[in-house]
């Protein structure tokens, strides 16, 4: 799990009516008192009572920088699988460098997720830490000192591009369902290719294995991702 590092930033909650009402302020008082006895199924009200305690903290009213830290850390602790699931997706489960930044985006979605919006917090968190992954995929790949020997040559004529580090994690929103998002098929060749812990088939041994030539096991691959995409995107709220 991601510790929740001290921090001087400016408390921040949605701009919403009523959020310094007595009936808000008892609730999430109510709710500091039982952190301990919480569960995953509080989340949404633990962050609704994590945005009124902040709401109040800014205004530097007695007792509630101390109630908003109680609470965001218990919702950093309820969820912290999340990180190391992701990273495990995007095939980096034991990169400490994916695994920090993970871990940062992770505490960000805390600070900054809408409770009212009717989103789940999963989704909200999982759609920020892939695109984390993403971007530090991307600065890895600009990086000048790396030589072609410490690459993993692959034939660009016959591949097709890597889907990306986002996109890949994201599957795990969506991990449950792919059997009726996706063919047989499809669903042979994503598994074989990008969700696997053995090394990726290659699309030539996809086509021999299923009696198809290998452009054809290429052009399923690319129809599944284009379903998955689809998919991930129904379940990912917009910020």
């Amino acid at each position: 799990m991601p510790r929740t590092a001290k921090t001087t930033q400016v408390y921040w909650y949605p701009p919403r009516r009523g959020l310094g009402s007595a009936t808000l302020a008892a609730a999430a008082r109510r709710w500091a008192r039982i952190l301990p006895q919480t569960v995953l199924a509080d989340t949404l009200p633990l962050f609704q009572a994590l945005r009124v305690s902040a709401w109040h903290a800014r205004r530097g009213q007695p007792g509630w920088a101390a109630i908003w830290t109680a609470i965001r850390e218990r919702l950093a602790e309820l969820h912290g699988g999340l990180v190391g699931s992701m990273c495990y997706a995007a095939r980096r489960p034991h990169d400490d460098e994916a695994l920090s930044a993970a871990g940062m985006a992770y505490l960000r979605a805390i600070d900054r997720f809408d409770p009212w919006r009717g989103f789940q917090f999963s989704t909200y968190a999982c759609n920020a830490i892939a695109r984390q992954i993403s971007r530090l995929a991307g600065q890895e790949r600009l990086r000048p000192h790396q030589s072609i020997d410490d690459c993993d040559v692959r034939d660009t004529a016959t591949e097709t591009p890597e889907p990306g580090s986002e996109l890949l994690a994201a599957l795990w929103l969506v991990r449950g369902r792919m059997g009726s998002i996706l063919t047989a098929q499809e669903l042979l060749v994503v598994r074989g290719r990008w969700l696997t812990d053995k090394p990726a088939v290659t699309f030539r041994e996809l086509g021999e294995g299923m009696g198809l030539s290998k452009e054809r096991a290429r052009q399923i691959e690319s129809a599944a991702f284009a379903k998955l995409r689809v998919a991930i995107e129904a379940h990912v709220p917009k910020e």
